[in-house]
């Protein structure tokens, strides 16, 4: 470095202090990125999260496909081991089942079935490897909604607690407050601080439509106009149906969202929670976006 400099004729104090310019130059802009960027780390774990999810689906459901292909392969083995007699009347009894679910989506009553005993374990068996097949899909679906709701969660609360830190007098207008026997225990101002803001993100645990006043009320942000807000909220309340009403539509649910169908169960099939992966993913992009843009 010292030949170059000497080599082209600038003084050698010259050089560092502009090479000391440049360094500084550089952390500004470094520090300028991280401003707009301050929320982002947030938005990549939850993003992280929605990958996870949706692999998860695809290989446990591909696995479980597989899965039902073998069993079935072995029950056709079992079957061409019964004597011709019951052999048929099996695939009549059973061709009979599979037509009566397609038009009524009911099974068959099993006494209205003719075939011998040992055929009709046969069926038994086949019958109760499906529904368990079923449930654990079901299971598996059921438990993602429930999952993606909660980390969503999760995300908007320490999006909030990023806020807080970085804009103390947010909290300005907070009705939360540190008791006193808490206070003392605190061995700073921003330990207290910091204890009021704990406070202050449990808004999350909420109702939706509550927390969605809550951001545009403390921050200035409108949930609804960043994705569909009907559809997103909807899965709040699916989520809540899931784990306290075995998935099928309560009062509230009809109240929040407006359903008036039968008292059926609601689940979530494989579309569903594409859907819900996709629209959580761009409701938490929209917010980091604002977040970056008017908190950072």
């Amino acid at each position: 470095m010292k030949e170059m400099v000497k080599r082209i004729g600038i003084p050698e104090k010259s050089q560092r202090a502009r090479d000391r310019g440049s360094e500084e130059i550089g952390l500004e802009i470094k520090k300028k990125r991280g401003k707009k960027n301050a929320f982002s780390m947030e938005y990549r774990e939850f993003k992280s999260s929605l990958t996870t999810l949706h692999d998860l689906n695809r290989e446990i459901t591909s696995a479980i496909k597989t899965m039902a292909r073998g069993k079935m392969e072995q029950f056709k083995e079992k079957v061409k081991k019964l004597d011709e007699k019951s052999r048929k009347q099996f695939h009549h009894d059973y061709n009979m089942f599979l037509k009566n679910l397609g038009e009524n989506g009911k099974p068959l009553d099993t006494d209205a079935f003719k075939m011998p005993p040992k055929a009709m374990e046969l069926f038994c068996q086949i019958l109760q490897s499906g529904i368990a097949l079923v449930y654990y899909l079901r299971f598996i679906r059921d438990m993602s909604l429930v999952y993606l709701v909660a980390n969503f969660e999760s995300f908007m609360q320490k999006s909030l607690d990023k806020s807080f830190r970085k804009k103390p007098e947010l909290l300005s207008s907070s009705g939360k407050s540190v008791k006193y026997e808490d206070f003392v225990k605190c061995k700073s101002m921003k330990e207290a601080r910091q204890h009021i803001i704990q406070k202050e993100i449990q808004v999350v645990n909420q109702d939706i439509e509550e927390i969605r006043n809550y951001h545009r009320t403390k921050l200035g942000m409108e949930m609804s106009d960043f994705v569909d807000w009907n559809e997103f909220k909807e899965r709040f309340y699916r989520r809540n149906i899931i784990v306290h009403n075995s998935s099928k539509p309560n009062k509230l649910y009809r109240m929040k969202t407006g359903y008036s169908g039968k008292d059926e169960r609601m689940g979530v099939d494989a579309d569903y929670l594409a859907q819900s992966i996709e629209l959580f993913g761009t409701m938490a992009r929209r917010m980091t976006e604002f977040l970056n843009c008017k908190i950072a």
